[in-house]
């Protein structure tokens, strides 16, 4: 929804670039719409089927080499390619090997071009609290809308997504709910005038609850244990004469296969899929599949509190032998 939010604003306002109302006249006013980003996450494809833009108008744009950043040259040949209004989907970490695009290289990009920056931080934007990662955002205040999720390093409930904009006047026309028995939206904004949903629960107060209880050291904290451990791990697989790593770990997510002489010539999507079953067997972790480059893969992602190098990587460790071990048995 995060992705909704930001994607309808940015649509809003590349149509009063035009002198068009999307918000009032729909969609089919203003002239097709494109999305480009070098490697999209699902949830932007899914927002812009919601909307109304369609999966087909994201465009892929080349990458660095075998990397998922947008290769920024190939960006801005895309845009001069056409002048259709276009947003640009930047990443602050993607969710295979958390790749950060050249953020502030887009925005500048974005300024010349006319077109709306929309940044998904969903995996990276709390490395803020990292000095050394934070450059790795540089550019980020550059953005028109940025996507985050809470439910990730915050540690809250899983549906505490949330949008940041610095056109909250447009974002306000566009999720506009006027009636006589609602107040307009004064001084504080009202979620009535900014989001999709007039009733929900009150998501903010774990996500505020949180930052309150923590502060930024703390949750710096948490980080800064979930990038050691994604190290560590990275350091041991490297050394594992079965595994393999798909990519550089370079923050949090730790993306590996498994080596030639386990798969033994099978097909390797089975085979990781069986390793997958066998390693959420063994009750001590839970792997989700990963795919760079073509290549089938196995992602481990740390964003638990409580998740320390040396009280867990020894049963991290356990549990993926045994997934190896169980494939070497079959």
């Amino acid at each position: 929804m995060a992705n909704v939010v930001g994607f309808a604003t940015g649509r809003q306002w590349l149509g009063e670039q035009r002198g068009v109302d999307v918000a009032e006249h729909g969609a089919t006013a203003l002239p097709r719409l494109r999305l480009l980003s070098g490697t999209p996450h699902s949830s932007a494809l899914k927002a812009a089927a919601m909307l109304g833009i369609g999966r087909a108008a994201i465009q892929r744009v080349a990458t660095i080499g075998d990397s998922e950043a947008i290769d920024i040259a190939a960006l801005s040949t895309a845009l001069r390619e056409s002048d259709a209004p276009t947003i640009i989907i930047a990443n602050a970490g993607t969710v295979t090997t958390t790749a950060f695009d050249d953020i502030d290289a887009m925005a500048t990009l974005a300024q010349k071009h006319g077109a709306w920056l929309h940044v998904d931080g969903a995996f990276g934007l709390f490395a803020l609290l990292l000095p050394t990662h934070a450059s790795r955002l540089k550019g980020l205040c550059r953005a028109d809308s940025i996507c985050g999720d809470a439910h990730k390093w915050l540690n809250v409930p899983y549906d505490c997504g949330f949008a940041l904009t610095r056109h909250a006047e447009v974002q306000a026309r566009v999720f506009r709910n006027s009636a006589n028995y609602f107040f307009e939206s004064g001084t504080l904004p009202d979620p009535f005038h900014f989001g999709p949903e007039n009733s929900r629960r009150l998501r903010a107060l774990p996500v505020w609850a949180t930052l309150l209880a923590y502060g930024r050291s703390g949750i710096g904290d948490v980080i800064a244990e979930c990038c050691a451990c994604a190290a560590s791990l990275g350091a041991w697989i490297t050394a594992h004469p079965d595994l393999e790593l798909l990519a550089p770990v370079s923050l949090n997510v730790v993306a590996f296969r498994l080596g030639d002489a386990v798969v033994a010539g099978r097909d390797e999507i089975d085979v990781t899929r069986r390793f997958l079953t066998a390693v959420a067997a063994s009750g001590d972790l839970f792997l989700t599949p990963g795919a760079l480059a073509g290549r089938c893969g196995v992602r481990a992602a740390f964003s638990n509190w409580r998740t320390a190098v040396g009280d867990d990587l020894p049963l991290i460790q356990r549990g993926i032998e045994s997934g190896v071990e169980a494939i070497r048995g079959s």
